[in-house]
């Protein structure tokens, strides 16, 4: 499974850089503009969202994936082996 090395820690403090690579990795884009972070840094009982860290102008394309990598009923069995 591709998250069995995230330890506990880790996951209460995950920024989701592994998936953001990946989406750039495979033809996607990622806006800078926006952070996956806790609501309060740090406070594990705050909820993690995706906060965004400067002005995002109406229409803006945040994030684009690919076609053949969004996870759909086809490929399903395939992803959930992870």
């Amino acid at each position: 499974h591709a998250n069995d090395a995230i330890t506990r820690k880790d996951q209460n403090d995950y920024n989701g850089q592994d998936m953001i690579d990946w989406i750039r990795a495979n033809g996607g884009t990622v806006s800078p503009k926006q952070q996956i972070r806790r609501e309060i840094p740090g406070d594990t009982s705050t909820l993690r969202g995706v906060y965004a860290t400067e002005h995002i102008e109406p229409g803006e394309v945040l994030v684009s994936v690919p076609w053949d990598n969004i996870i759909k009923r086809q490929n399903y069995d395939n992803w959930k082996e992870w």
